[in-house]
């Protein structure tokens, strides 16, 4: 059961697409979906050095006076989106689905509102990293991955039409309680999807017996699926995730995060980080 997805925002960066990948899902579930405003002073410096969750090493500038306008502007966007889709603001029901979209405004200690609002979710929609990331969508990106404890839905920059999400659901599994945690969050999208795909990396034969295992506990909850494994470096897992991801039409990528640990991931990257910047298609995570 997904019941109640919210969708943090301190800018417009992405808002509609956030939005469209959020209703996708919410319509399947009957999903309430919560638009959160976040308002929050971030130091530029304490992101500067974070290419995990940002946009590298780039300075990032701050214009404090900016901070209402963006939030008029999200107001507006989100009622123009809402509008096309005959639904109002504030309670409003999107035609054809049975989601009901709502908009918080989120003052005081930004942090704590989103621990709050995140644990208290199902799912938690955010942006891609990309250009002109403000250091607050930085800070949301953070949070919700590192300290949710929740499913995180990843949009990209250049996205397929949301609608299509469960076509194909591809699982990257390595036996891992990281993936497994994935699963067992996941299992309400699993169930839904058309078609899953269980891909694991590493020696064939030390996967026999746990891919019999989690064959099993998928169809034990009425899920299908088929398994791939592909023997590959570690450093390559990543890349080659994401070639077979494309090559076999996949629309939703799910995978555990921080199979490291989670300082060095930050630091230098892996696999996760490789995934979650690069990917063209959502990615699904759980830290």
């Amino acid at each position: 059961m997904i019941g109640r997805i919210i969708v943090p925002v301190s800018g417009t960066r992405q808002l509609e697409n956030k939005l469209n990948h959020a209703i996708a899902l919410a319509g399947r579930f009957g999903s309430r979906v919560d638009v959160l405003f976040l308002h929050g002073e971030v130091d530029p410096q304490s992101i500067e050095w974070n290419p995990f969750f940002g946009s590298g090493r780039e300075p990032a500038e701050i214009r404090w006076a900016e901070e209402g306008p963006a939030l008029s502007n999200v107001r507006t966007r989100l009622d123009r989106w809402l509008q096309t889709r005959a639904g109002t603001r504030d309670g409003g029901t999107v035609t054809g689905s049975r989601t009901n979209v709502t908009f918080l405004e989120i003052r005081g200690d930004y942090t704590q509102g989103l621990h709050d609002h995140g644990r208290t979710s199902d799912l938690i929609v955010i942006g891609q990293p990309g250009r002109s990331m403000a250091p607050l969508e930085v800070e949301i990106n953070k949070l919700s991955v590192v300290e949710s404890g929740r499913m995180v839905l990843v949009t990209p920059n250049e996205s397929p039409p949301a609608e299509n999400i469960l076509t194909h659901v591809l699982v990257a599994w390595d036996g891992e309680p990281q993936a497994s945690t994935m699963v067992g969050l996941a299992m309400p999208i699993l169930s839904t999807a058309q078609r899953a795909t269980v891909y694991t990396s590493g020696d064939p034969g030390a996967f026999e017996s746990k891919h019999a295992l989690v064959r099993d506990y998928l169809e034990c909850n009425g899920v299908t699926a088929e398994f791939v494994i592909d023997d590959n470096p570690p450093w390559r897992i990543g890349r080659k995730l994401l070639d077979t991801a494309k090559s076999r039409d996949v629309s939703l990528i799910c995978m555990g995060a921080y199979e490291r640990w989670r300082t060095a991931e930050l630091i230098i990257g892996g696999n996760t980080r490789y995934v979650y910047s690069q990917s063209r298609l959502p990615v699904l995570l759980s830290a």
